[in-house]
């Protein structure tokens, strides 16, 4: 959603996804060069899409994570 491409089999119908095993292959997240994205977006992106369920954060680990309490900061320091 961010850079408007999917994070797996861009340019992909989901048969084709399903079909090729592209999903269940995929092991990194790749990001468009064209696309300006800060190292910690693309950190935080990545552990939410990783690989092994385990390794994902839930709920509250997102809102907990350094990406999110930084934005909090900047933020509050806006208001």
């Amino acid at each position: 959603m961010v850079t408007g491409q999917k994070p797996f089999g861009n340019g992909m119908s989901q048969e084709s996804l399903i079909r090729s095993g592209t999903m269940r292959n995929a092991r990194k997240v790749e990001f468009p060069e064209k696309i300006k994205l800060s190292t910690s977006t693309k950190e935080f992106i990545s552990r939410c899409l990783s690989y092994f369920p385990a390794d994902r954060p839930d709920i509250l680990e997102i809102f907990s994570d350094p990406y999110f309490q930084s934005s909090r900061k900047s933020s509050s320091s806006r208001s």
